[in-house]
């Protein structure tokens, strides 16, 4: 049976309890619309296309975490790549951040030096139980696509490139190739998967698992990619206007 409102007052749902089933969760979403459980039904989940991954925990960012601007530069590696070990202290972080789309939020740095040594071996003084956990493993400095895992705000997803390493507050996703990851984020930014993680993710809790559960029509996806490309470019020239990011050179206006 569709789920409809009574005409008589607007807000009266009714719906058979089966046609949940169709949603990951089997939520009690009684408004759902059956083109809305059919996408469900009929196209493949965004996990096909994108892992995702909670981030690190440090157990004590005010020690390990820091503005870009409060370090000395020459201690900062910007410009990372997985496998080239340097021997700098601080490293980009991905913490989520303000609602931002497509690119920004880049202003942290982390304490890896030495691989991470002090975080790895953050141990409780009283218990001498270990702290910090899920230090990124084979993804860390990895490029992709990041986003904001608690947000009073809608989702929003940003571009982070080759040499960061992200929060458990910073979740991020990783395609095979960049075309897929532009084409997820657009997804992610679209208002399409707004609503429907109104339903899988109803609190401000945007979590891995249901990111992934998220319809993905798998059409024009060379087409969708280029034009998040280009947003991401957008925002970039955007973000580095100002002197909040450390590849800010010069003021547009200027």
């Amino acid at each position: 049976m569709e789920a409809l409102a009574d005409p008589s007052c607007g807000w009266f749902y009714r719906a058979d309890a089966d046609a949940f089933g169709a949603i990951p969760g089997i939520p009690i979403a009684y408004w759902v619309s059956k083109a809305t459980r059919t996408a469900f039904q009929t196209m493949s989940p965004l996990g096909e296309r994108l892992i995702t991954r909670e981030g690190m925990a440090t157990a004590d960012n005010d020690h390990f975490v820091r503005e870009w601007f409060e370090c000395p530069l020459e201690h900062i590696e910007f410009h990372q790549t997985v496998g080239n070990k340097t021997d700098k202290k601080w490293y980009p972080y991905e913490k989520g951040g303000d609602y931002r789309k497509w690119y920004g939020n880049r202003e942290l740095v982390v304490d890896w030096e030495d691989d991470g040594y002090g975080i790895l071996h953050n141990f409780d003084d009283e218990t001498g139980r270990l702290r910090s956990h899920n230090y990124n493993g084979s993804f860390g400095f990895r490029r992709g696509l990041t986003w904001s895992s608690i947000s009073s705000a809608l989702i929003h997803v940003r571009w982070s490139p080759d040499g960061e390493l992200f929060d458990s507050k910073g979740a991020k996703g990783f395609a095979e190739n960049d075309e897929s990851a532009y084409y997820a984020m657009a997804l992610i930014n679209s208002s399409f998967a707004t609503e429907i993680l109104r339903i899988l993710a109803p609190t401000i809790d945007f979590k891995v698992g249901d990111v992934i559960e998220l319809p993905d029509a798998n059409e024009s996806v060379d087409q969708i990619a280029d034009i998040a490309m280009r947003n991401v470019s957008l925002g970039q020239i955007d973000w580095d206007a100002f002197e909040t990011s450390w590849d800010f050179a010069r003021h547009p206006l200027l």
